[in-house]
């Protein structure tokens, strides 16, 4: 018989004589080697590229550290800067522009790191931290 063919009988599952049972071991590895079974093909011709990054949702995990870290760089560097007697406008400026700097600086060293990736949600929520940490700052006398 052709080789092609009995391969093609069985990948199909098809006895490949009138009355005579395909064993399911040789189905299971003429189906493997034909790229039946999608992760199954040999490694030279599955699809190249890096695995898909994983989820980022805008609640996840770590978001909740993100902006409490920026609140507190933010208030931490204001508070220092009106300490050292700039007014509370400028002590406000100086707070904002630490605690973006620092959620920048974060996202840059993601990006940068294996394994990392960096995120514009994360980002937002240091954003958010920094801007709420601002309105208090502006609150304070």
């Amino acid at each position: 018989m052709n080789p092609c063919i009995l391969m093609l009988c069985l990948a199909l599952g098809v006895p490949a004589a009138p009355g005579a049972p395909a064993a399911p071991d040789a189905v299971l590895a003429a189906r493997t080697r034909l790229g039946v079974y999608g992760e199954a093909r040999p490694a030279a011709l599955r699809r190249p590229g890096p695995p898909d990054p994983p989820r980022d949702s805008w609640l996840g995990e770590d978001k909740l550290k993100h902006f409490a870290v920026s609140f507190v760089v933010t208030s931490l560097a204001a508070s220092g800067a009106r300490a050292a007697g700039l007014s509370r406008d400028a002590s406000t400026l100086v707070g904002a522009g630490t605690g973006v700097g620092v959620g920048a600086w974060k996202e840059w060293r993601d990006r940068s790191t294996a394994g990392s990736t960096p995120s514009f949600r994360d980002f937002a929520w240091d954003a958010a931290g920094v801007g709420v940490a601002a309105a208090v700052q502006q609150q304070t006398r």
